[in-house]
This record gives C-alpha cells, sequence and structure tokens, in this order.
C-alpha cells in the first residue's frame, strides 16, 4: 500500500508499526537505532563530498529542545563521526532536525530515549551501496562500543553540530555539450542533468535515468560527467510537448545504452 511507514508511528495503522511500538513497549530500551537509506543527492556540507553516512539526532519537540536524551544521541553521534573520519573523511554529514511526531525517530526523541538516526548514503560508483553497507556496520559497532564503554560522554554538544549539515547539492549524472531542440528552438551546448530513480522490479532495484534539467551553466554536482559527442550522437536531441516525459526517458536509455 501507500503508507509511508516512517510516519505511521502516532496513528499506527500498520501492523509493521503497531509490532515495533509493542517491542519498544516491552523492553524499554537505552537507546534507539533508526536506520534509513539515503539518496544520492546529498553532500557533507554545502558543495562537499558524497555524504556517504548522515546521523541525526531527532528533535524531541518542535522547539529543537536539547533534553537529556537528546543530548545523549548528539554526543554518541560526535563519537561515531570521530571515528569514522578515518574511513570517509569529510564525507559524514548532519541531517536536517525539522521535527514531525508522525515519524519513528521524532517519537522515540520524544519518549525521552536516545535515539540515533543512521542514513546509509552515496560512495563514489556504489549505485549498489556495497561500500556504504560496510560503513554502516562499522558505525553500529561504534555506537555499540561506545555506549558499553561510555565514553561517547566525552563528547561535546558542540562536536555534533560541527559536522556538516548535509546539502541537495548532486545530481547523478550531467551530459555536457548536448544541442536541444524544444518548441522549434535549438539550444547549443547544453548540460542535461540526469538522476536515475530507483524502480522495484520483482526482487532486483532498478536504476532508471530521468530527467531533471537542462542549463548551458548548470552549477551543481554530478557523480559522473560525460560528453555528449563521446556517445556518437550527431542530431540534436528532441524534446517533445505530447508525452515529454516518456520521450525524455526514452531518449536517455538510447544515449546511456540502458
Amino acid at each position: 500500500n501507500s503508507v509511508d511507514l516512517n510516519r505511521d508511528f502516532v496513528n499506527l495503522t500498520q501492523s509493521e508499526s503497531k509490532t515495533l511500538m509493542k517491542v519498544f513497549n516491552k523492553t524499554n530500551p537505552d537507546f534507539c537505532f533508526n536506520l534509513h537509506g539515503q539518496r544520492t543527492i546529498y553532500s557533507a556540507g554545502k558543495m562537499g563530498l558524497p555524504a556517504t553516512l548522515s546521523f541525526l539526532a531527532p528533535a524531541s519537540d518542535d522547539k529543537g529542545t536539547i533534553s537529556k536524551s537528546r543530548e545523549n544521541s548528539m554526543k554518541l553521534i560526535a563519537s561515531i563521526n570521530s571515528s569514522m573520519q578515518r574511513d570517509i573523511p569529510n564525507q559524514i554529514g548532519r541531517f536536517d532536525d525539522s521535527f514531525n511526531i508522525n515519524c519513528i525517530g521524532d517519537k522515540l526523541s520524544s519518549l525521552g530515549v536516545p535515539t540515533i538516526l543512521f542514513e546509509a548514503g552515496h560512495y563514489p560508483e556504489d549505485y549498489n551501496r556495497n561500500i556504504t553497507r560496510k560503513h554502516i556496520l562499522s558505525a553500529i559497532l561504534i555506537a555499540l562500543e561506545s555506549i558499553v564503554s561510555n565514553s561517547y560522554d566525552t563528547f561535546l554538544v558542540d562536536d555534533y553540530f560541527n559536522i556538516p549539515e548535509n546539502n541537495k547539492d548532486y545530481c547523478d549524472l550531467v551530459i555536457e555539450d548536448v544541442d536541444i531542440i524544444e518548441n522549434k528552438n535549438l539550444h547549443k551546448n547544453q548540460d542535461l542533468v540526469v538522476n536515475f530513480k530507483e524502480i522495484l522490479k520483482g526482487s532486483k532495484i532498478d536504476f532508471e535515468p530521468e530527467f531533471i534539467s537542462y542549463s548551458d551553466s548548470y552549477s551543481a554536482l554530478a557523480h559522473k560527467k560525460i560528453s555528449f559527442k563521446s556517445l556518437n550522437f550527431s542530431n540534436p536531441i528532441h524534446f517533445e510537448t505530447i508525452n515529454e516525459s516518456v520521450q525524455i526517458k526514452n531518449t536517455l536509455k538510447k544515449l546511456l545504452n540502458m
């Protein structure tokens, strides 16, 4: 169905949400780890490296109050960041902490339990997240060791806020030097911006190219850039006004040999 489980922790309409709340009430945990996947568009800091991992000590109210439990979350994330910088320097971000009581992490934080969101992001050329998964595992082990030893308490809240905040600075692909015809107008030497959309086909994730925009001065970052001329296409790309999205998607698939 269309219910977002991450935003069902107040209404508890789904069986998974109800089960998780029952487990939470039964175990009365000292810490909660909330695991997420993160899109490839995020950088660690403005115009920084790709955010391979991101973390969040979720807010417990709409004022962003730093309660004792949230302070412990922040210190634990600072501890994880300090250790993980050896493996992925400058590739760790801090996720936006806008409050939504319907979300699992925010709800758990509001109940006074230190909660840490682990966001599995993008490592260069690792769209299947094999390398990212290894880093997530390392981060979890570091967190557990820090909790057992209580070493996270040596860190400061400022250490958490010194982690650069995520920015939406990346696209997946830029095709450079493209001539585009749209509504009979010719636009020469354009940058064609593409993202890969994750589509579940059976039990496998398929990455479909999706047109975002074109411009003669694209200034954001791209995980990959290729020249249109290197694709052996001599004709301009025609953007039709009818069935535009289908036509663009089919054109991109041909261009990228997908």
